[in-house]
């Protein structure tokens, strides 16, 4: 049935996500790959804005989850002038900073953890933000 949405005069949040099977730089083996954007659009000028950017992996077990976390800290710690790792109710983070770069992409944090709908399946969460 058809839907009809009214156009709001304030800014609406959005997610536009795009799915994958493959990556070109991250060469791990995952069941499916998801980078989610999220975005401000703005009604009266017709503009969309990215605010964050949001990138999950999926595994079909948790080693092949852990190798691939081990891999992304392998890769990110020549590179980070501060790191710290910790975990939660069984998820593993790991947060990655470089203190030399105030713009762009400074901060990481990567997080490993089971599905919440299915714990056979693990993700990893890069985000780019972190608390240090």
């Amino acid at each position: 049935f058809p839907v009809t949405i009214e156009s709001a005069e304030d800014d609406t949040e959005e997610i536009h996500s795009f799915v994958f099977t493959q990556h070109p730089f991250f060469k791990a083996q995952f069941a499916r790959g998801k980078i989610d954007f999220i975005c401000t659009r703005n009604p009266v000028t017709k503009t969309v804005l990215v605010n964050n950017a949001k990138l999950w992996f999926e595994f079909s077990s948790q080693s092949q989850g852990e190798m691939a976390f081990n891999y992304l800290i392998e890769s990110l710690m020549p590179i980070s002038t501060i790191h710290k790792f910790g975990s939660t109710n069984g998820a593993q983070r790991a947060e990655f900073s470089d203190a030399k770069e105030k713009t762009g992409f400074g901060k990481v944090r990567i997080r490993l953890t089971a599905d919440n709908l299915d714990r056979n399946v693990f993700k990893i969460l890069f985000e780019l933000e972190n608390e240090l």
